[in-house]
């Protein structure tokens, strides 16, 4: 309605206006005619000042009507704005990161741990985060990657040196390279954090030497 009522009003006024100008036109040449009418004319000259009343009538009652219309579209503009606020917010699209993350967890569960890093390195490049890095850092010691676990784990460890986690991940990264430090950095991670679940697996690893 807002985009057709205005073009109807246009072409409908427009039209009249056009009418109405050529109404004026014969009306004039009708009162030129008319300065010496013929005797005996008088029903003809009613009737045509009837046609011109009805001719002035009808550009009224047409305007009257196109003002009438166009308060209609501006009403239903005003509604239309006013009714905005009741409209439903658009939906926020919903976090893909936990089921992200609920997939790689799945796959290492099940062995595929190439899928699973690929997963972490999704979630890692829309949110760096240092549990998922460390995650992904032990996901990689397990299909085999230690050289690029180990990098994660030191990124995790220059800002936090003493930090668990990435003891033991970086610790395990260096034992599968067969590292030399990799026996001090497990025993710091026992020294930092003697209760950990992982603990007493790795005293056996280095009980074993």
């Amino acid at each position: 309605m807002l985009w057709l009522l205005p073009a109807v009003v246009l072409v409908g006024t427009t039209g009249a206006a056009i009418w109405r100008g050529r109404r004026r036109g014969r009306g004039k040449a009708g009162g030129r005619s008319d300065e010496h009418p013929p005797s005996g004319t008088r029903d003809r000259s009613r009737r045509r000042r009837d046609r011109q009343l009805a001719g002035r009538r009808f550009p009224l009652v047409w305007n009257l009507a196109a003002t009438a219309v166009v308060a209609g579209v501006v009403a239903v503009a005003v509604v239309g704005t006013l009714g905005g606020g009741d409209r439903p917010p658009p939906a926020v699209p919903a976090d893909p990161v936990p089921g992200q993350l609920a997939l790689a967890r799945q796959l290492e569960q099940q062995g595929q741990f190439d899928a699973a890093a690929e997963v972490y390195r999704t979630v890692l490049a829309s949110r760096p985060d240092d549990g998922v890095r460390l995650r992904l850092a032990f996901t990689l010691v397990r299909s085999g990657r230690p050289v690029e676990a180990a990098g994660l784990a030191d990124q995790v460890l220059a800002a936090r040196p003493d930090d668990p986690q990435s003891l033991l991940v970086l610790g395990l990264a260096q034992r599968a390279t067969r590292s030399a430090a990799a026996t001090d950095t497990l025993r710091r991670f026992l020294a930092v954090d003697p209760a950990n679940p992982a603990a007493p697996e790795i005293r056996r690893l280095l009980d074993e030497g």
